[in-house]
């Protein structure tokens, strides 16, 4: 492990080799490369020795000693790079049938809880910045600016490192991504063959806003997660799925005043978990993703009445996050998590720039990639299989609504492909369930096989063991 003196010293000579190269003009491929990849490498430095704003120093925390499993991408960003543009399955004989339905169905609807959308045309917005009809804002709610549609205000263009070197609070700097929402939805949504083709264009979604970025800066911020949910529910007729990409680590040690210090606590709230409770009993399939800032899944995947996404490699061979997870079995169903050329929006100079991630190798918005991508494949691949079994599914409101949550997760880990994937730089490999939509669509519910509900987060705790 490195000590805390080590990770100082080469943050100061990547900051003296930094800054003749951010003082060039109009740097070449080559420079902005190195560019990038200085920047992710100090922002590694930075988070490793537990970095906090306090009269812009580098103070003591109380996780230096500590090994972090926080694993970020350092492979630099370039123009050229083989995005992923195409997250429709290979074999669509079932897929172009489903979304056909989907399409021109009003009955299976997508909730979206995250940090709001931009007026980007991976959404569905012309020119002239007008919603299609399939995004429902009106239904929507934005809980950080009460009585508006779920817009969220963009900023201007900047690096994580930029950020924190104009001396703005260190958890900002880590935690503000407006345009995740935004990002998120592009994989569901985007139908530009040019650019990203989504698992399911023209579905119906209904965004609500709830926070600035998909780690919560404050209490507040968490504890919007349950009206969100509730405010869903309440919706006529009730999503059949609804999408969180967001959340919050669980109980972490030693290392939990670390993410204190980005604003919120861990976990949620009882409050919280008795809406995510509310929705599994309605029958709504809430899809979460698992997470990487920790070895821990984190809240709301945590919790059993959800469906949790963990991620996997653009190559398909690796693991992600690169430590895999503590307790694996939490996790239901794995899909690609990087390297997808996903929706980004920003300002510059005051004006919006609605751009995929190709075209913007030093973009504003450089948060990792994550698991949060491969949950909204599988909260598409869910509607999808809502709309295909919609006949032989329990309505919400029906005693045994529950079932349709529990027939989900089956046919999603019954229809999945193994792969066996490599766990960071170790010789380890681990057999993990890959989604597979084509085969999920093939995947009838079996009610009769669905005999007890999942436990409750009140019950167990708020925790999914």
């Amino acid at each position: 492990m490195e000590t805390r003196a080590n990770n100082r010293e080469q943050i100061h000579e990547k900051e003296r080799l930094i800054r003749p190269e951010l003082a060039k003009e109009d740097p070449d491929i080559e420079t902005q490369t190195q560019i990038a990849q200085l920047e992710r490498e100090l922002e590694w430095r930075y988070r490793e020795i537990g970095y906090v704003a306090k009269n812009r120093s580098v103070v003591r925390s109380k996780n230096e000693t500590l090994e972090i499993a926080i694993n970020p991408d350092l492979t630099p960003v370039v123009r050229g790079t083989p995005f992923t543009k195409d997250l429709r399955p290979t074999v669509r004989t079932r897929y172009n049938r489903a979304l056909n339905l989907l399409q021109v169905s009003e009955r299976t609807r997508i909730g979206h809880v995250d940090t709001g959308v931009s007026r980007h045309p991976a959404l569905g917005f012309d020119v002239a910045g007008n919603a299609p009809e399939t995004l429902l804002l009106a239904e929507g709610r934005d809980f950080l600016d009460s009585g508006t549609e779920a817009f969220s205000p963009l900023r201007e263009r900047q690096s994580t490192i930029q950020c924190i070197a104009r001396g703005d609070p260190i958890g900002d700097c880590l935690t503000i991504y407006p345009d995740h929402g935004t990002k998120t939805l592009s994989v569901i949504l985007s139908e530009d063959p040019e650019r990203l083709i989504g698992v399911a264009p023209g579905a119906r979604v209904i965004p609500v806003r709830i926070a600035d970025g998909p780690v919560f800066q404050n209490n507040t911020q968490r504890d919007n997660m349950g009206p969100a949910i509730r405010h869903l529910l309440g919706l006529t007729p009730v999503p059949r799925v609804i999408l969180v990409s967001m959340g919050n680590p669980g109980h972490a040690g030693l290392l939990e005043p670390l993410f204190s210090s980005f604003g919120a606590d861990a976990g949620f709230n009882k409050d919280t978990g008795r809406a995510f409770d509310e929705a599994y009993q309605a029958g709504v399939i809430v899809v979460a993703g698992a997470g990487q800032l920790l070895d821990r899944v984190s809240y709301p995947a945590r919790y059993k009445s959800t469906i949790a996404v963990g991620g996997i490699r653009q190559d398909g061979q690796r693991h992600y996050p690169d430590s895999s997870y503590e307790n694996p079995a939490l996790v239901d169903i794995w899909a690609q998590a990087d390297g997808i050329n996903r929706a980004i929006s920003y300002l510059e100079d005051g004006a919006p720039r609605f751009e995929y991630f190709d075209q913007e190798p030093d973009t504003s918005t450089d948060d990792f990639s994550g698991t949060s991508y491969a949950a909204a494949q599988v909260a598409a691949a869910a509607a999808l299989w809502v709309e295909t079994f919609y006949y032989d599914l329990p309505q919400p409101g029906d005693v045994d609504a529950w079932k349709t949550v529990e027939a989900f997760r089956a046919a999603v880990v019954g229809s999945a492909r193994p792969v066996f994937l490599k766990i960071g730089d170790k010789r380890r490999r681990v057999t993990r369930p890959r989604l597979d939509i084509e085969r999920l669509l093939g995947y009838a519910p079996d009610l009769a096989a669905v005999t007890s509900p999942a436990p409750t987060a009140i019950q167990h705790s708020e925790q999914r063991e």
